[in-house]
């Protein structure tokens, strides 16, 4: 799973360093189950607290929490940037299934939720490595071997011009679904923070 929460957390960084748009009015942070991601991770953890959700730990200065999200159990991950703390993004992690076609069916659902949102996704990737094919019976193999790639990215900023600003969906090699939200204005920060060391 960590490896998974890396290279989620890698999509969207990279996402971030196509950034090509100059924004001249105030900008509007993505949101998270209604709340804006940005301020303090502390303010942010007790938003969703008292949205029902539940503090887990601290984990390498990221937040753990668990609850419920979109009518799931779900764990999810808080991230906040290195020296001011300011939430940058959140991934949501579902437990998905270990047949192939139960868990084919939960993405493809959470798929069409957020398509019914925020448009047509801006890119999808649903692709097996060989040996391995949809249909062989060794999809479930496929997905644990990371032989599998199951990604849905919604860019969400004005013009689809991309500043960062992204949900992704995807599956990971332990067969959950990953919801990643990454809200571009703080991911900047989050860049500039990192930068300032160098």
């Amino acid at each position: 799973m960590k490896n998974f929460l890396t290279l989620i957390f890698a999509a969207l960084l990279s996402a971030l360093s196509l950034s090509v748009a100059a924004q001249t009015d105030k900008p509007k942070h993505l949101e998270f189950m209604g709340i804006p991601i940005d301020g303090n991770v502390n303010s942010f953890v007790a938003k969703l607290q008292a949205k029902g959700l539940k503090f887990v730990k601290w984990e390498e200065g990221s937040a753990i929490m668990s609850g419920d999200f979109i009518g799931r159990k779900c764990f999810m991950v808080v991230f906040p940037t290195p020296k001011s703390k300011t939430t940058h993004s959140v991934i949501v992690i579902v437990q998905g299934a270990k047949v192939w076609s139960s868990l084919k069916s939960q993405y493809d659902n959470l798929v069409r939720l957020y398509t019914d949102k925020y448009g047509e996704p801006d890119e999808v990737e649903q692709t097996f490595k060989s040996p391995f094919h949809e249909g062989d019976g060794f999809e479930i193999l496929s997905v644990q071997k990371d032989r599998c790639s199951y990604k849905t990215t919604w860019r969400l900023d004005e013009n689809k011009i991309v500043t960062g600003t992204v949900i992704a969906i995807g599956i990971d090699s332990s067969c959950d679904i990953m919801i990643g939200y990454a809200d571009g204005i703080n991911l900047c920060k989050h860049t500039e923070e990192q930068q300032s060391d160098i």
